[in-house]
């Protein structure tokens, strides 16, 4: 190996790695060696005698320690390789238990949002405008109301309430309004919401309201289930049914109901 072949190798070495510690050694070397160079060509007699001396000593050993400087240099070079792909998979892991939790946390949401959820509560505010000049304004304590979902002959879930609202329009109308609410031992929170969408009726039942009331357009229930879904549902105009029962309500009746239970959030 000649000294322009140790000197090529050096400079080749320090080029392709540029950003390690290693580099900068082998740039060193490279200036010394070119400085030897310059003696042994330019120089004084004495000094290219001392530099031919230095020179030959180091092309004994070049060969070897390329070797060994490109070996460094190698290992050097894979360990950086695998402290950034090390870096690299920790950033993908990160990203993806990120990914993960958000996938996990949107579940949660969807299904607390999903007709698929048990019922676990039911409020429903109703109002019912009925035709009256009556003069009155009044909270009705224990005087109240239920809203039942009702297939055929059996109930699917009930709301009650103890106290009710008569209140005068101004306009020969007066609005009676319940604020109703499910029993939370009701056998309904067996069921998801789902099921309530096999109704084919909602039943409707106020205490104070007359037996020959005609019920007014614009009345309407807004029934919330697990404070997620909501659905809005008008009451058509029609004539109260007057119950047989001693003490019972008069009831009036919402039929076709399918139309209005959409899986409608908040």
């Amino acid at each position: 190996m000649s000294f322009w072949d140790w000197f090529i190798n050096i400079l080749g070495i320090a080029y392709v790695n540029p950003n390690s510690w290693l580099s900068i050694v082998l740039w060193i070397i490279a200036l010394f060696d070119l400085v030897i160079l310059a003696i042994s060509k330019w120089g004084l007699p004495k000094a290219k005698d001392l530099t031919k001396k230095i020179s030959t000593k180091i092309l004994k050993f070049a060969a070897p320690i390329s070797v060994l400087v490109v070996f460094v240099c190698f290992i050097v070079a894979a360990y950086s390789s695998q402290v950034e792909q090390a870096k690299d998979l920790e950033t993908v892991n990160k990203r993806v238990k990120d990914l993960e939790f958000g996938q996990a946390l949107a579940t949660q949401v969807l299904k607390q949002q999903s007709p698929a959820q048990l019922i676990r509560t039911a409020t429903a505010t109703v109002d019912i405008f009925v035709k009256s000049t009556e003069d009155i304004q009044t909270h009705d304590l224990g005087n109240g109301g239920y809203l039942g979902f009702g297939k055929g002959q059996d109930a699917l879930l009930i709301m009650y309430a103890a106290e009710g609202y008569r209140n005068q329009q101004g306009n020969g109308t007066v609005r009676y309004r319940c604020v109703l609410n499910m029993d939370a031992t009701s056998k309904a929170t067996e069921h998801d919401i789902q099921f309530l969408k096999q109704a084919e009726y909602i039943q409707i039942g106020f205490v104070l309201i007359p037996k020959d009331a005609q019920v007014q357009e614009g009345s309407q229930a807004i029934i919330t289930i697990n404070n997620t879904i909501r659905w809005v549902i008008p009451i058509p105009p029609q004539a109260v049914i007057p119950n047989t029962y001693l003490g019972a309500p008069s009831a009036l009746y919402v039929r076709n109901i399918q139309q209005y239970l959409q899986d409608t959030t908040k």
